[in-house]
């Protein structure tokens, strides 16, 4: 009985794994061939980087230039999807042909007799990848980002020569790409939420950019979603003047309010019906007590709470001004909101020379994670200072837009001294209370 022969080993020495006539003229022709495909495919791949890096200013200037390839540049770049098609379908034959040519080559250089067929595959696999990755990607790639206007000039023309030869199949996928986005966005118009785009911004963060620069792009995302309601100073807080008074007694409440825009009041806050520009007051400081200043008052601007602050910054804009009388469904006044509580919702707090400390939210820090409040704080500042999402307690506030009035939310009642309560992962304990208004209260951040 004959013993079993042995398998064939994959590699029985590295000198018969290669055929002895390398130097064919078949093999040095494929090979002139790979080279010119692998040339090719680097320019194709490093113009993507290149064309589409470009700025607004960038285009502008090309558009102005009297030089033909910037003139080359921005007429392909100002058609964007017939630009990407075009490179897109020029890349994937160059691809295709060096798939091709490097199969070839490999079978006709390696000794593949007698080896298992996954052999000959993974060596094809193992090369074309390297080949394709590292000079059709990864290096040209690397070049058009630091030499974008160097490599965008120099295949201006090839580019638009070839965008017209494949026009015809750059239309049929341009269009064909355009309905099947319209079918995947038709019912998602929506998609992507603000936490997902705060998860990008952290993603995509540069080494360069600092923490108020993430945070100020984090704001800005989320601009649309706050209403005037959040921003407010609330009605208890607003600093008004009743028309009853004189012109003395005017000018101390200016003196000792610090403020440079004072709404003007008839018989109470729901009466508002100007607002009074302390710089209009100059050219009369030498009046005498009886001076009638309310032909001073200039005309109030009246928005909705529930108006969201991008809005709000449009109407500023049109009408001029920087403030606005908040007024609730009942047409009440329920506060007032500045051009820099609009802005401080983006760029964070703007202290001037006269705010010293904080007058729109004050508090005191007892230890890492906890923080002593007055009740009536604006809990969507409150948020802010803790870095807690306003959001996450939408179902539980209500109507509610202070410290005290989510209290009263959640237990329904007036609470006592020294009083704990659970909110989500906020524990608040009411510290000091009269017959009618919680004062102050600490709250402290749970772990999660």
């Amino acid at each position: 009985m004959q013993p079993d022969e042995p398998p064939p080993l994959i590699l029985s020495s590295f000198s018969d794994f290669f055929e002895p006539n390398l130097l064919t003229t078949e093999n040095i022709l494929l090979s002139a061939v790979l080279l010119l495909l692998m040339i090719g495919s680097a320019l194709v791949s490093g113009s993507e980087i290149a064309f589409f890096s470009f700025k607004a200013a960038d285009l502008a200037a090309f558009n102005a230039s009297k030089n033909k390839s910037d003139h080359k540049i921005y007429e392909l770049v100002s058609q964007p999807r017939y630009l990407l098609a075009t490179i897109l379908i020029a890349n994937n034959f160059f691809n295709i042909g060096i798939i091709v040519v490097s199969s070839q080559l490999v079978s006709q250089t390696f000794n593949f007799v007698g080896q298992p067929p996954w052999v000959e595959i993974a060596v094809s696999l193992g090369l074309i990848t390297f080949l394709i990755v590292l000079f059709g990607e990864v290096i040209p790639k690397v070049y058009a980002t630091q030499r974008a206007k160097h490599l965008a000039t120099f295949m201006a023309s090839p580019l638009k020569t070839l965008r017209q030869s494949v026009r015809p199949l750059s239309k049929l996928l341009i269009k064909s790409s355009e309905q099947l986005e319209a079918k995947i966005l038709e019912n998602q118009p929506n998609s992507v939420s603000a936490d997902e785009v705060d998860l990008a911004i952290d993603l995509t963060r540069r080494g360069k950019a600092t923490d108020d620069e993430i945070q100020i792009l984090k704001s800005i995302v989320r601009f649309g979603d706050i209403s005037v309601k959040d921003v407010m100073t609330s009605r208890p807080d607003i600093h008004a003047v009743s028309t009853e008074l004189n012109f003395s007694e005017l000018m101390k409440f200016i003196r000792d309010s610090g403020f440079s825009r004072i709404p003007v009041f008839d018989d109470d806050l729901d009466g508002i019906h100007g607002i009074l520009y302390a710089k209009d007051l100059l050219e009369f400081l030498d009046e005498q007590t009886d001076f009638n200043w309310k032909g001073l008052v200039r005309e109030p601007f009246f928005v909705p709470e529930n108006k969201k602050i991008d809005d709000l910054l449009k109407d500023f804009q049109e009408h001029h001004t920087h403030m606005a009388i908040v007024v609730d469904e009942y047409g009440g006044t329920a506060g007032v909101t500045t051009l820099e509580d609009v802005l401080e919702e983006i760029i964070g707090e703007i202290n001037d020379e006269f705010d010293g400390f904080s007058t729109d939210l004050e508090y005191e820090q007892l230890d890492i994670n906890r923080f002593r409040f007055a009740g009536k704080s604006s809990f969507f500042d409150v948020c802010k200072l803790l870095k807690i999402e306003f959001s996450d307690f939408e179902d539980v506030k209500g109507e509610s837009d202070s410290l005290a009035g989510l209290l009263l939310e959640v237990w329904g009642k007036f609470p006592r001294k020294y009083q704990v309560v659970q909110v989500k992962h906020l524990l608040i304990k009411v510290t000091e209370v009269d017959d009618k208004r919680i004062k102050t209260v600490e709250v402290e951040v749970l772990p999660d």
